[in-house]
């Protein structure tokens, strides 16, 4: 499923349920829409469902990478302005394919220009790309979330197995300091599973940073 909206954890739904989503509790509720790109990823983090493809995460999983053309074609079929936001998530890591990121991006920003685009990133993709792609990035979202994972490099490249190696870890938080200092509000997450101590210490380095912190809830699938 490459494109799809994500109501409850763990609940996903084809785009085509979009006009009849509701707002039963009268809470303001506007779905976010998730582009799943690629299952490949930079890292290979040990909490990661990308490994067992278990449980509703399975639904996910792609047989084939879409081109933007057919993304954008499905879109286009779509009145997409109920949306809160659309999310580029990847099963993977979906700056891998940069390209298509930034051709669906400029199509979304150019057809709904107050829709929210977000990218979810390890915030590895100037390390994979070897140059700073985060100007690319800036023209065409609105925000951006990054793993952080850890506060310390070594404790980093444990959870991750990253393929970047020991740099991994100066490299995400370069990559958070890039799109910041562009005008992207950047929020850096840890999964709640990770030690309460490294939790509190990547807290307090985005508060210095002026990131938001978040950390995220934990789901064995």
């Amino acid at each position: 499923m490459y494109l799809y909206i994500c109501r409850i954890r763990g609940h996903y739904e084809d785009l085509n349920s979009l006009s009849t989503l509701d707002d039963p509790e009268g809470q303001g509720f506007a779905p976010s829409l998730y582009v799943n790109l690629t299952n490949r990823c930079t890292n290979a983090c040990t909490f990661c469902l990308r490994a067992t493809k278990r449980g509703a995460t399975s639904d996910l999983w792609i047989d084939r990478e879409p081109s933007a053309q057919e993304i954008i074609a499905s879109l286009k079929q779509f009145d997409l302005s109920p949306l809160k936001e659309v999310v580029f998530c990847g099963f993977g890591e979906p700056t891998m394919r940069l390209d298509t990121l930034l051709e669906i991006a400029r199509y979304i920003r150019t057809t709904y220009p107050s829709l929210g685009v977000r990218l979810n990133t390890n915030g590895l993709a100037n390390a994979y790309w070897k140059r700073d792609v985060t100007g690319e990035l800036a023209r065409v979202l609105t925000s951006i979330s990054i793993s952080l994972n850890s506060s310390n490099p070594q404790t980093y490249l444990e959870i991750t197995k990253s393929s970047i190696g020991r740099p991994a870890h100066r490299e995400v938080l370069a990559f958070a300091r890039a799109c910041r200092d562009r005008g992207l509000p950047v929020t850096m997450s840890v999964v709640d599973c990770i030690d309460q101590t490294d939790q509190e210490a990547c807290a307090a380095l985005c508060k210095a940073q002026g990131w938001t912190f978040r950390a995220r809830h934990y789901d064995r699938g």
